[in-house]
């Protein structure tokens, strides 16, 4: 009989601390966004790409900031169609020769490429690079469309 007593004593306590126990509040609000960008992100840019030589090829390069260092580069290419893809690139340099390559970007295909480059917006308007297409990967050498990163100006 003690053993019975004893039992229905604990099984008692047991039950009234259960259900004095709260459950913790969650403040929804102090959770961490991933998907938040900087206040401080820079206005997209459109650089105006121009044949070279007899290419027939113009485009346009347009720079959208992501935010955390990268930026989005979508190429859009009008006039003459290329079979091969086209590799595209950020070289050191100016138009209409530019140097040695410094943000490889995806290929150009059926006219367009959109690229993520992981470099602040603000650093491809320091001057001294330049935006291009190559005819193919086989005619690496041959350019046929290039555009300056020129500083953008305010209006």
């Amino acid at each position: 009989m003690f053993k019975k007593i004893t039992l229905v004593g604990v099984s008692a306590l047991l039950l009234s601390a259960c259900s004095s126990y709260t459950t913790p509040s969650v403040n929804p609000t102090a959770t961490l966004n991933p998907t938040a960008t900087p206040a401080a992100m820079l206005p997209p840019v459109t650089v105006k790409m121009s044949a070279v030589k007899n290419s027939g090829q113009t485009g346009t390069a347009k720079f959208e900031d992501l935010g955390y260092g990268k930026v989005k580069v979508t190429l859009t290419m009008a006039g003459k169609k290329y079979v091969d893809p086209q590799p595209a690139h950020i070289h050191v340099g100016s138009c209409p020769t530019p140097g040695d390559v410094k943000y490889p970007l995806a290929n150009v295909v059926n006219g367009t490429s959109v690229t993520t480059v992981s470099v602040n917006m603000a650093d491809l308007w320091k001057g001294g690079l330049a935006v291009n297409v190559h005819k193919s990967a086989a005619a690496i050498s041959t350019y046929t469309a290039c555009g300056n990163l020129v500083a953008p100006t305010t209006k």
